[in-house]
């Protein structure tokens, strides 16, 4: 198991980040897929607003969920353990449909926020 460690501090809207709390290396039961081979957290997420950058339409792939640390959005520095699922998608852009990836983090079956794969900016 690999861990990233992601120092991410952004001004956001309050309903797009989930603060950590509990147990810092518990991030609670491991994400699975559904029936439809989806993970229902990542599907709350888009339908709630809290990512309006991916839709379900433009997943292209769900990577396997795995763990990793990160002191994002934490106003002390502790680090918290998160699954995350990377999800890659197709952007609409001025330009044309782009290649792009995402994680969510998520503890306890719920995403906290999106992160941008290559940047580590928050998605919006």
């Amino acid at each position: 198991m690999s861990s990233l460690t992601l120092g991410v501090m952004a001004a956001v809207a309050d309903d797009e980040v989930i603060k950590p709390k509990g147990v810092l290396n518990d991030p609670g039961p491991k994400p699975e897929l559904n029936k439809q081979g989806e993970y229902d957290c990542i599907l709350k997420s888009m339908e709630t607003g809290q990512v309006t950058e991916i839709r379900p339409k433009n997943i292209q792939k769900l990577h396997p969920p795995r763990k990793r640390t990160s002191s994002a959005f934490t106003t002390d520095g502790r680090s918290f353990v998160y699954w995350t699922i990377q999800v890659d998608y197709k952007l609409d852009t001025v330009f044309g449909n782009e290649n792009a990836s995402a994680s969510a983090y998520i503890r306890n079956q719920q995403v906290h926020f999106w992160l941008y794969e290559g940047s580590g900016e928050l998605v919006p």
